[in-house]
């Protein structure tokens, strides 16, 4: 089963690991970009000084461990929406 994230104005999310409870580098934090018609809400890797804001349909996939900590700035205004999905590799 998915879900859809939604991102309404005002939503963000502070820095932070996708790390699920793991210890090992086995797991990939995915994210489906259903809109892009609204403000803010870029997705901010602070260690790699790369900020992106996808268009719709992107799809970004990253190692979900302490050496990607991200944060998705602060919604300016309409609505983000996303599919958030987390694979593990056996």
């Amino acid at each position: 089963r998915l879900n859809i994230a939604r991102w309404d104005v005002g939503s963000k999310l502070t820095l932070h690991v996708d790390d699920l409870g793991y210890v090992t580098d086995n797991h990939l934090p995915t994210l489906v970009y259903l809109n892009d018609d609204y403000e803010g809400g870029e997705l901010s890797f602070a260690t790699h000084d790369v900020t992106i804001k996808p268009k719709i349909g992107d799809l970004v996939i990253f190692p979900g461990n302490m050496h990607y900590a991200h944060e998705v700035k602060e919604v300016l205004s309409g609505t983000r929406y996303t599919v958030p999905v987390w694979f593990t590799i056996p």
